[in-house]
């Protein structure tokens, strides 16, 4: 989910920077959440005007924004400083650079900090690096909660930082609750219950609407959920065929492989309304109820 685990803003330990100014190189690691010579949570930016910290001389002595001092900021933290996790310790190098987390290990941990950064979207992107967002070390800390205690973890504020930069030109009036409704071409095949490749012959006959239409990469179309489920709620089972004799067909289906066609066809057909059908289960998208003869002389058709 990230290429890149090294971040280009600076965080500092207010202790350190109060007692010997120094920036230790571990603080640049996305990964890492505290300073473990005082567990105290590496900062950002500035807790009284909020402003991001800049790389320049003048974080030595405190905020150049507010003028607050490190001297200040350290007495406030060393009032209550929790103790360091077991995973939080896995993630922190040692003075040769090692970790005793695995591979495996980063992989999960920065899956959880995207979807910790943006909890309620369907569509999980990888990015190429951490961006900066106000107060990394919490996102980082809630992240590493899911992992530890999936069922517990706090609800956090979503940050538009973790969403690439077109997608937010898709969204109308920055209105960011669109973002939440996005949904990937393999995420859309999954939600289906189709195969990727029958879901390519819908899309390219426009079964259904691309919110980047000029995309042709289909790794990287997105579709809006919500359009979708509007136009597959208008073919569920309460339909009816008037009494006509009907077949109920699915992608194994040999009146389909016999003839080369896949469902991918037969599901774009029903949908641009070119054979009357419907899905006889709601929510079940692999199953399509046709009337027998219109099948016979739509097959006829695409042979």
């Amino acid at each position: 989910m990230l290429r890149d685990v090294r971040i280009d803003f600076p965080r500092v330990c207010q202790i350190c920077f109060d007692e010997d100014p120094h920036m230790d190189w571990r603080w640049g690691l996305g990964t890492v959440a505290r300073c473990d010579k005082h567990n105290a949570l590496l900062l950002d930016s500035c807790p009284n005007c909020h402003e991001k910290y800049q790389w320049h001389t003048s974080l030595i002595k405190g905020c150049s924004n507010c003028g607050l001092a490190w001297q200040q900021l350290a007495e406030e933290t060393k009032l209550s400083i929790p103790a360091m996790s077991p995973i939080e310790k896995m993630l922190l190098p040692d003075e040769s650079g090692q970790i005793a987390a695995t591979d495996s290990d980063i992989r999960n941990i920065c899956r959880s900090l995207v979807r910790a950064a943006r909890p309620y979207d369907i569509l999980q992107e990888s990015l190429q690096r951490i961006p900066f967002s106000h107060m990394h070390s919490e996102l980082l800390l809630n992240a590493l909660e899911r992992i530890e205690s999936p069922w517990t973890h706090s609800i956090v504020t979503e940050r538009n930082e973790y969403i690439r930069p077109f997608r937010r030109k898709l969204c109308l009036d920055n209105d960011t609750q669109q973002y939440r409704f996005h949904i990937g071409y393999r995420e859309l095949a999954n939600h289906l219950s189709i195969t990727t490749t029958d879901l390519r012959v819908a899309t390219k006959a426009n079964a259904f609407p691309r919110l980047n239409p000029r995309v042709t990469n289909v790794r990287d179309q997105i579709f809006d959920l919500r359009v979708v489920n509007k136009i597959l709620h208008k073919f569920e089972g309460h339909l009816t065929m008037a009494n006509a004799k009907s077949v109920t067909l699915s992608p194994r289906s040999k009146a389909l492989t016999q003839g080369s066609i896949s469902y991918g066809h037969v599901l774009t057909s029903v949908l641009n309304q070119e054979l009357v059908g419907y899905f006889p289960m709601e929510g079940n998208y692999s199953l399509i109820t046709v009337k027998v003869e219109d099948l016979d002389s739509w097959l006829k058709d695409q042979t």
